[in-house]
């Protein structure tokens, strides 16, 4: 049986996404500019009513905005980005997050919220790397401790501050005690995820527009390129592309191109993604929760099927 294409928003972990912000009726309608994009000022939400099952609400309007402005998403407007990841995020992340929460594992902190949103609202293009990244990463707070199990994706996000997570060929792995700033180190493993390691020290990694060399390292997701660290430039749909993380979000690389997702009950082909779902007898179904019927690990929203039955979260690595 060949895989179908799977489409997740967020090439680096995780990846995260996001909810439609509701308005109750009889409120206005928010202002929008010529390319449809709603004002910075109506896209905050008040994190004092958010939970973890808030979190997609609280942050879709500003993730878009940037998404919009800086065309990394395969959509027209903001509308119809939120309306794209409000459909993927309860059903795609929400649940696995819930998961680890639930097992004491994680914790979702409320009080970054605010932070997380100025970080993005206003931000130059090119200079944001990741959704977790800078104040936003403050939001995931892990509970394990060094020492503790640990796996790749949103299962790497369970170490707590000042470890990381480091996985082996199994992708299993511990939550390993890492290095400060100025500290000693062996290699980049030694040191947190922000830095690397140089002569025998960790130091933080360049940020994109930084000058650089061939002898620093940029962040994760960027690159030095002409003396400059500077992030991928994603290409739209119908653009070449060498795999999925060239494209804008909402597409993929098929067969050299970026290709557009397909909503979730759209016809499919073999050779098609679905959006938060894969292409099965030519129709584009979501993933599978816990506890359903498997016939292979692509089916299942933890991407593990385990004796017929879709593995739950935590999964085997715990």
């Amino acid at each position: 049986m060949r895989k179908a294409r799977t489409y997740i928003f967020v090439p680096l972990i995780v990846t995260l996404l996001l909810s439609a912000l509701a308005c109750s009726e009889g409120e206005d309608e928010p202002a929008t500019d010529e390319n449809g994009r709603t004002s910075n000022s109506s896209n905050v939400v008040d994190h004092e009513r958010q939970t973890i099952d808030g979190y997609c609400e609280a942050l879709a309007p500003v993730w878009c905005d940037y998404y919009i402005r800086c065309e990394w998403m395969n959509a027209s407007s903001v509308d119809e980005c939120i309306e794209k990841v409000s459909d993927v995020c309860p059903r795609r992340y929400l649940p696995l997050y819930r998961g680890l929460s639930d097992a004491g594992l994680l914790d979702f902190n409320t009080s970054a919220l605010d932070e997380c949103q100025a970080h993005f609202v206003g931000a130059e293009c090119g200079t944001i790397v990741s959704e977790i990244e800078g104040p936003c990463a403050k939001l995931w707070k892990g509970l394990s401790s060094a020492g503790a199990p640990c796996s790749i994706g949103v299962e790497s996000l369970v170490c707590e501050e000042g470890t990381r997570c480091v996985v082996n060929t199994t992708l299993c792995g511990t939550c390993d005690s890492v290095v400060e700033v100025g500290g000693t180190c062996a290699s980049d493993f030694d040191c947190e995820y922000s830095d690397y390691c140089s002569d025998g020290q960790c130091i933080h990694r360049l940020i994109p527009g930084d000058s650089c060399d061939v002898n620093e390292k940029c962040v994760l997701g960027s690159r030095c390129e002409d003396n400059r660290c500077s992030l991928v430039t994603k290409q739209k749909v119908g653009e070449s592309c060498r795999s999925d993380f060239d494209c804008v979000y909402a597409s993929s690389c098929v067969d050299g191109l970026c290709n557009a997702n397909l909503a979730i009950g759209s016809e499919c082909g073999a050779r098609d993604s679905c959006l938060g779902g894969y292409c099965e007898l030519g129709i584009c179904v979501a993933l599978k929760s816990a506890g359903a019927a498997c016939g292979e690990h692509f089916e299942c929203l933890t991407g593990a099927c385990d004796s017929g039955v879709c593995r739950d979260v935590p999964g085997q690595c715990f």
